[in-house]
């Protein structure tokens, strides 16, 4: 089973770069995208992708820059599309599909690049946290793909990006946290040393490679014992972010 999770940083000029064509040259299972900045009605509309059931998740507000989308082989038994946080409800940050065997979760978390503030972002990971707790006790295999906005280790960022994302301790500590609980890092499961990143801030860093890895597929324990292959996607540039693509050993049942 093969999985993509990729920030567009806006499906429309994602889509004018080149994305949808090389997502639909990929032949993955799951392809889960964050900061789709759409409608649902016009996404599902305008950004089909042949062979592939689409749902989306996006906010109500049209100022906001956010909206998580699935393109998904098999359709799931069911489809989530809120936390429950009556303060985050309405902008489009979360969704989740259950098939009978492994949930799949995309997620998008408020980034200070983005305008946010930092209590705003706090606030929501506090809430995303008992969240996360929930998954774990759950008899139940997670992938959780997200645009996560927060370098986990040293070696997941260059010190000029980590000056541009505005990161805290507080939330390195946050992550850090989330990892154990037991969810497992997909991409270092097969790559433990590499300094590869999936977001510049601009093109002329990009070209410089000082960027910052921060976008996960973060898993429970089973899955991690099923993952094959995982890379980024850095040759095209569609957005600011580079696609995540781990294959593993699993079927969607």
């Amino acid at each position: 089973m093969r999985v993509i999770s990729f920030n567009c940083d806006g499906i429309s000029q994602a889509h004018k770069n080149g994305a949808l064509e090389w997502l639909a040259s990929q032949e993955a299972d799951i392809i889960c995208l964050q900061n789709i900045q759409e409608n649902e009605a016009d996404f599902e509309d305008k950004y089909f992708i042949e062979g592939y059931y689409c749902y989306s998740y996006c906010a109500q507000e049209t100022h906001m820059m956010a909206g998580v989308a699935f393109y998904m082989r098999k359709p799931p038994k069911a489809v989530i599309k809120s936390l429950g946080f009556s303060s985050f409800c309405t902008e489009g940050r979360f969704i989740q599909a259950d098939f009978q065997n492994i949930s799949i979760v995309n997620l998008f978390i408020p980034s200070l690049i983005l305008g946010y503030d930092r209590d705003y972002k706090y606030k929501f990971l506090n809430s995303l946290s008992s969240q996360i707790s929930k998954i774990k006790r759950k008899r139940r295999q997670f992938i959780i793909c997200g645009s996560w906005d927060i370098p986990h280790k040293s070696i997941d960022t260059d010190p000029q990006a980590m000056e541009s994302l505005q990161v805290h301790n507080t939330e390195q500590t946050w992550i850090d946290s989330m990892f154990k609980l037991g969810f497992f890092d997909a991409y270092r499961t097969v790559d433990p040393t590499s300094c590869n990143y999936t977001w510049w801030k601009n093109e002329e860093l990009r070209n410089d490679d000082i960027g910052a890895r921060i976008d996960y597929q973060v898993v429970t324990d089973e899955v991690n014992r099923s993952v094959l292959n995982a890379g980024i996607y850095s040759s095209k540039n569609f957005s600011t972010h580079a696609p995540v693509i781990v294959d593993y050993d699993l079927d969607l049942t």
